[in-house]
């Protein structure tokens, strides 16, 4: 069933594409008179014109004639592009308010699902006399709970910021090798799917960076990876020296962006498909947030297609060297 606001949106759709039909119908149509009208009028001025004078009669006839066919084409041209630019924009409006909407029912979800799990876990061990290994791993589960609200929390509050230009950062000289070893280690046991991480990492790079929004970018990398790298993901995290450019790549094998959404894909709150029938968790701020956090350290992001298949986002850092 769909929404009041839906119907509402495409009965206003349906209403402007009438009325801009119906402007243009007459506007064709009044110029239509117009050059009739202005025919009617030469025919009596040249009847009532000397031989002489139906030279200069004829002459002035298709000065007007010309003038009213240019404005009106003019006129036409102007508003069809007046047309075509409301429909772009209401078309982008649709598409923020169904993106908006999977964005509160992703969110609702990636929120409620670990408060369950903490509740659940907090109501055992209250209920129950668990032995002290039990009682470790339980306190160990709601640990990892609290940790991927807080990094929920973080990423919200982050995207935020980057989108109203309100995030400086603290820029430090960092070697980048041992960040993304210490992500890929305290993330790796937060996710619930089984998966293989490769590390290739040459030691010694160091680049002016923010920490924390460097670590986000490479959490949020990859986590992606991982939810979309299929049923048992493999995923390869390398860090290079490549032409004088610090290169991070995180590639995954699952089955890859198609090419229509490689742009799409780092707008904020955009995912594929309908919040309503979608597997994969997420709220679709994170490749936003890597495309946002990247331009934050002047480094160009490249995705493209693995092989045979997957996707590989490649982040190119600038050095000072």
């Amino acid at each position: 069933m769909k929404s009041g606001s839906n119907t509402k949106h495409k009965r206003t759709k349906i209403i402007f594409t009438l009325l801009a039909v119906y402007v243009l119908f007459q506007l064709v149509w009044w110029t239509f008179h117009l050059v009739d009208l202005h025919g009617q009028l030469f025919e009596m001025e040249s009847q009532l014109a000397i031989t002489d004078a139906q030279g200069e009669v004829l002459h002035r006839y298709s000065k007007k004639v010309t003038m009213i066919v240019g404005e009106g084409v003019v006129f036409i041209a102007l508003l069809a592009l007046g047309i075509w630019r409301i429909r772009q924009n209401l078309k982008k409006e649709e598409l923020l308010q169904r993106q908006e909407k999977n964005f509160i029912l992703a969110i609702t979800h990636e929120l409620k699902t670990p408060v369950a799990s903490i509740r659940l876990l907090l109501d055992t061990m209250k209920k129950r006399v668990l032995p002290r290994e039990k009682q470790v791993e339980f306190l160990d589960d709601a640990t990892n709970e609290t940790e991927r609200l807080e990094q929920l929390v973080e990423n919200i509050l982050v995207s935020t910021r980057l989108e109203q230009d309100q995030f400086f950062g603290h820029f430090e000289e960092l070697d980048f090798a041992p960040v993304i070893r210490g992500i890929v280690e305290g993330r790796k046991k937060l996710f619930n799917k089984k998966h293989h991480v490769e590390l290739d990492l040459d030691q010694g790079l160091s680049l002016e960076a923010d920490r924390m929004s460097l670590e986000l970018l490479v959490s949020n990398l990859y986590e992606n990876a991982v939810k979309y790298g299929g049923d048992q993901p493999k995923v390869k995290i390398s860090l290079k020296r490549v032409a004088g450019k610090i290169c991070l790549q995180v590639a995954d094998e699952g089955p890859g962006i198609p090419s229509d959404e490689r742009d799409l894909v780092f707008r904020k709150f955009y995912r594929s498909g309908s919040e309503d029938t979608r597997a994969t968790k997420g709220t679709g701020i994170g490749l936003y947030m890597v495309k946002q956090i990247a331009k934050l350290h002047r480094a160009r992001l490249v995705l493209s297609q693995n092989q045979p298949h997957g996707a590989i986002f490649e982040i190119q850092f600038p050095t000072h060297d």
